[in-house]
């Protein structure tokens, strides 16, 4: 979603009114960590999208990556 609307990770971070920098974005981006719902909340807000709609859409995307990455894993062992 960031990308469909032209944001740079840094942009992202510096429109959040938590406070959060590039590199927090990258992590969940990547699926290193997870956002808080404040975080979350940030993000609906900025994007202006359905709250419930995005929220399982953003679930469903993180279910897809990290079943993605498990099966990578299991071939890798």
């Amino acid at each position: 979603m960031r990308i469909e609307v032209g944001l740079s990770q840094r942009e992202l971070a510096a429109k959040m009114s938590s406070k959060v920098d590039q590199s927090t974005v990258s992590n969940w981006e990547s699926g290193k960590t997870e956002m808080t719902s404040a975080q979350l909340l940030d993000l609906f807000l900025i994007f202006g999208k359905d709250m419930v709609a995005m929220y399982f859409g953003f679930l469903n995307n993180a279910e897809k990556e990290s079943d993605t990455k498990k099966e990578q894993e299991e071939k890798e062992s």
